[in-house]
């Protein structure tokens, strides 16, 4: 019970100190905005808040400049910042000034954790997540799974051709159901085409958008995508 007060004591404050910050169309008066409407209440990261302010009138902001236009708020503890991962992959979350800073620590850990990922995406991918290495944790998993599918199936192949040989509806080497009616084979050819779109469209991509992987919530939809078709694969008969 004192612990939810001293927040709702804390929530007012930041409010009230918002009023200190009316010129409209400014980069704080956006922020307190979104902070009275409930739009900007958990950690986000710094393209999650940019957008927010983009939505609503006045100067657009680039996600590079955002720090220093926040250096009034966070002077004021209104905001906090939280600097996650080294080098090319550090990124910066933002939370209101009544969240304290050590409920943050760990929330995108256990994220991952509550997931409940299969277990080959845990060996593989858990610690590269874990220290911020988002698409090198996405392609172990990828590349994980390629030799899962390759190990059930005894085929000699890789990538986008092999799940096409293993998945096909003429003569699958794994199948996902029993192919008797017509929804079965439209699930099989349904997942052919998700198991060969992860290795083209995800794993050998050597995108910007990949390679640069810098987004952990991203990183974690190509990881249960990964941990479905694990599932898949698992339940699949010869």
């Amino acid at each position: 019970m004192a612990l939810c007060e001293g927040i709702v004591t804390l929530k007012k404050s930041v409010l009230q100190k918002c009023e200190n910050f009316s010129k409209k169309g400014s980069l704080p008066y956006r922020v307190c905005k979104l902070l009275k409407n409930g739009d900007f209440f958990d950690i986000i990261s710094s393209q999650e808040l940019a957008h927010l302010l983009n939505e609503g009138a006045g100067k657009k902001i680039k996600v590079n400049s955002l720090t220093a236009l926040m250096e009034p708020l966070l002077k004021e503890d209104m905001v906090k910042i939280k600097i996650v991962g080294k080098g090319r992959n550090k990124r910066k979350f933002w939370f209101p000034g009544w969240i304290d800073k050590k409920q943050t620590e760990n929330k995108i850990h256990k994220l991952f954790d509550d997931l409940k990922l299969h277990n080959e995406v845990i060996i593989v991918s858990e610690k590269l997540f874990k220290d911020s290495y988002y698409a090198q944790a996405v392609f172990e998993a990828l590349k994980r799974l390629d030799i899962y599918v390759k190990e059930k199936s005894n085929m000699d192949d890789s990538g986008k051709s092999l799940m096409f040989k293993v998945f096909n509806i003429q003569s699958p080497i794994l199948k996902l159901n029993k192919l008797k009616t017509q929804t079965d084979r439209d699930e099989q050819e349904g997942y052919m085409h998700l198991f060969a779109g992860a290795m083209q469209g995800i794993r050998d991509p050597k995108g910007h958008d990949i390679i640069n992987l810098k987004d952990p919530y991203k990183a974690l939809d190509f990881l249960c995508l990964a941990s479905l078709l694990f599932k898949k694969v698992d339940e699949s008969k010869r």
